[in-house]
């Protein structure tokens, strides 16, 4: 009995404390600032950052939950209230000891600082002329050695950008443990990743087109759990893959920049 009476004491005491435990702020990341706001890519700001936005200016933010906020102006208040609008009035909570969310700002704020997102432009993006990089983020650049993050559960793509002529990739396990020699018919920018080759996360790979030139590959295998794409790109950037990340994170703006060009009959 006494027992009892103790145990449902200290749950009372528990139940105290976590009520009037305060709230875990919420941050965001500054993903793209258009007509000469006081932000750039890759600033942090608090939840309760006062932001004024005039006519014509605009702002899209992520948030540590991973959703994406997009301010026009004329509007001002904080960023918790300009949330709650975007999200059915309902201001976000990130769960205490969630560690799901706890770096995706910090990673996506370095990598959206970094001297690649400078030099990002809509040709690159859009593929319009040779060299450019593929407008896939999962495809395997093959003239990029190192890191490369592949989506897990799915198969992976190598990618071309000089598709005018038949080819052959060759693939090898580092161990080489295993071989494949694929064709690359003309005409094609992409093949599969060959069924001869196991595709395992945090393998090392060595890979070379018929000009004899071999570059080294690793594999790292993106979580299928991970709930958004900015998770996704966060956790690509930890792992080195920054230029996909970037891809992931950017190429919804650059379709919708692209698409607003068209419509004005610039692009």
């Amino acid at each position: 009995m006494h027992f009892s009476r103790r145990f449902t004491g200290i749950l009372a005491a528990l139940a105290i404390v976590v009520l009037a435990w305060p709230a875990m702020a919420l941050d965001y990341v500054v993903v793209k600032a258009a007509g000469n706001t006081n932000y750039k890519p890759g600033d942090v700001l608090a939840e309760t950052t006062e932001i004024t936005i005039a006519e014509k200016q605009s702002m899209t933010l992520i948030d540590a939950l991973g959703r994406k906020l997009l301010l026009k102006g004329p509007l001002s208040g904080d960023l918790a209230q300009l949330s709650a609008s975007q999200n059915n009035g309902e201001a976000a909570k990130v769960e205490l000891g969630s560690g799901r969310s706890s770096n995706i700002i910090g990673a996506l704020s370095n990598l959206l600082k970094t001297e690649t997102v400078n030099s990002v432009s809509v040709g690159a993006f859009r593929n319009l002329a040779a060299g450019d990089p593929s407008t896939d983020p999962w495809a395997i650049d093959v003239t990029q050695a190192d890191d490369h993050c592949v989506q897990e559960g799915r198969s992976a793509t190598f990618w071309r950008a000089d598709a005018g002529k038949v080819d052959q990739l060759i693939l090898e396990a580092s161990n080489g443990s295993e071989k494949a020699n694929i064709s690359w018919p003309a005409s094609y920018e992409e093949v599969e990743w060959p069924l001869e080759v196991a595709l395992n996360d945090g393998a090392a790979y060595k890979m070379g087109m018929a000009d004899g030139q071999v570059r080294d590959l690793k594999v790292h295998m993106v979580p299928d759990n991970l709930p958004t794409r900015a998770h996704q790109a966060a956790w690509m950037a930890e792992r080195n893959c920054a230029q996909q990340a970037l891809l992931l994170v950017l190429t919804a703006e650059i379709d919708a920049l692209v698409n607003d060009l068209a419509k004005g009959g610039q692009f």
